[in-house]
């Protein structure tokens, strides 16, 4: 039996709408917990599947919402659709683009820029002047949150500081372990230890922060996180932090905050640099 179809859809049928899927979650934890970046895949492909997008590429992240220049799967996704390789960028809700208002703004100015149609699983607005309002309405409440967040999680962090106990958070800091179940104070992990005292070196060698990363990927040294490539950003959180000269205050956690009583971290390295 021979289906025959008209004009119009064999229009339809030859248009291709290349669409890259974007997702993120804030911290290793989130994307370990649940509904991650797992599930927001699975809603963006049935949404794609539903409204006719292809999709040929899926960029997962896990990154603060709170930046956009630094996230290098986002950067590889603006990449892409600069140099024609897309039509449609697709995200399960607008936070998952950008917690701050600005930053959405900006992300989406320059999709429109390069014609690319945005699309959302959740939350859908024209781009009308009171769509482009509900949406902008939208990254502002996001904003709030993330900084209710932030201060609910600092003011905890500082609270377990004054009372001398680290802050343990879901995994222990690099280049060291738990040394007892209760989190109260670290080990040293000797094979990640030796990887600090290596950046460390270097960059007081004259070495940058870019340039330890790449040697760092070149060497195959994985990540703190186990994912992804080494960032500058990583290596100089790395480097600035005085837990590896044994200054266990505030784990960079409650800026201020000294810790009372013995030694909760055994110092590392050492360097004639000042914290």
């Amino acid at each position: 039996m021979t289906t025959m179809v008209n004009q119009d859809q064999q229009v339809q049928l030859l248009i291709l709408i290349r669409t890259a899927i974007y997702v993120r979650v804030s911290t290793d934890k989130q994307e370990e917990d649940g509904t991650s970046l797992d599930t927001q895949v699975k809603n963006c492909l049935e949404y794609a599947k539903q409204n006719g997008l292809t999709v040929v590429a899926i960029y997962r992240e896990t990154f603060t919402g709170a930046l956009y220049r630094e996230r290098p799967q986002l950067t590889k996704l603006r990449e892409s659709y600069r140099k024609g390789e897309l039509d449609a960028v697709l995200f399960n809700t607008f936070d998952r683009l950008s917690r701050n208002q600005i930053h959405l703004g900006v992300l989406i100015d320059e999709m429109e820029h390069y014609s690319i149609r945005i699309e959302c699983v959740k939350e859908q607005f024209d781009n009308t002047a009171t769509g482009q309002f509900m949406r902008n309405a939208l990254a502002f409440v996001a904003q709030v949150e993330r900084e209710k967040i932030s201060y609910r999680t600092d003011t905890g962090r500082r609270e377990r500081a004054r009372n001398g106990k680290l802050i343990p958070g879901w995994k222990s800091r690099y280049g060291y372990i738990w040394a007892d179940e209760g989190k109260t104070h670290y080990a040293i992990n000797p094979q990640e230890a030796q990887v600090v005292k290596s950046m460390c070196e270097d960059y007081d060698n004259g070495g940058t922060f870019r340039g330890i990363a790449k040697k760092l990927d070149e060497k195959n040294v994985p990540t703190p996180s186990g994912k992804g490539y080494w960032c500058d950003a990583t290596v100089r959180r790395i480097l600035e932090d005085p837990l590896y000269i044994g200054r266990a205050s505030s784990l960079n956690s409650a800026p201020g905050v000294t810790l009372p009583g013995t030694r909760k971290a055994p110092p590392m390295i050492t360097t004639s640099r000042t914290y």
